[in-house]
């Protein structure tokens, strides 16, 4: 197992949800067409060690995706 660090570009926008492309951990505001409101996470294999061998630190990509989505709150979709 390696505990991979959680990169940037690791993340991609769908829509209004941001998504960690190599766990599928997804997060969202609660008014989606604005960008604001309380923020919403599935947290898909973040736990999970992955077919690959890598593991990422939840907590991790939490901060990370948090700190991705203060740059976008308020920004109509």
């Amino acid at each position: 197992m390696a505990l991979i660090r959680v990169e940037i570009e690791q993340f991609e926008w769908e829509g209004n949800v941001l998504i960690h492309l190599p766990t599928g951990a997804a997060f969202a505001w609660q008014n989606g067409k604005t960008c604001t409101g309380a923020v919403t996470t599935e947290w898909g294999k973040a736990a999970d060690v992955l077919a690959s061998g890598d593991e990422f630190d939840p907590s991790e990509i939490d901060i990370v995706a948090r700190h991705l989505m203060k740059e976008h709150e308020g920004v109509a979709i």
